[in-house]
């Protein structure tokens, strides 16, 4: 009776838990788990699939972290910088926060925006001192 009474109570914690409050303020129920939302080498068609309006990220990055004509996009995404890096500027216990299991500011233009997208999820665009850049 016990072990039913826990499982129910486990049960119920793993529904509660698949609810998350994004940026604005509403109750959405999150759909994308860690595998799907952070596949293994990310390709330019894994994230268009997941995040359509990935661009706005690229002119995000070039605000927050530009880069010279040697670097992707214009972006430097694998910046280390001290307090903030990545391409688009995020602190690492941001990237951390998300469940990414990415390494922080790997250099990947691609889990980067996977990245921001689940920031963008959590804490909305003004997570981002220069949220006005991001634009399609």
């Amino acid at each position: 009776m016990k072990i039913t009474t826990l499982m129910l109570a486990l049960f119920a914690a793993m529904i509660a838990a698949s609810f998350v409050t994004y940026g604005n303020g509403q109750a959405a129920q999150e759909t994308r788990t860690k595998l799907v939302r952070f596949p293994p080498n990310p390709t330019r068609s894994d994230v268009a699939k997941r995040v359509p309006d990935w661009m706005g990220f690229v002119n995000l990055g070039k605000c927050e972290q530009p880069g010279d004509s040697k670097y992707h996009d214009g972006v430097e995404w694998g910046n280390q910088g001290p307090t903030y890096g990545g391409g688009v500027g995020l602190f690492a216990g941001t990237w951390r926060s998300v469940g990414s299991p990415y390494k922080v500011f790997s250099g990947d233009k691609w889990e980067t925006i996977l990245v921001s997208d689940a920031v963008r999820d959590r804490f909305g665009i003004t997570a981002w001192g220069a949220h006005a850049c991001f634009h399609a």
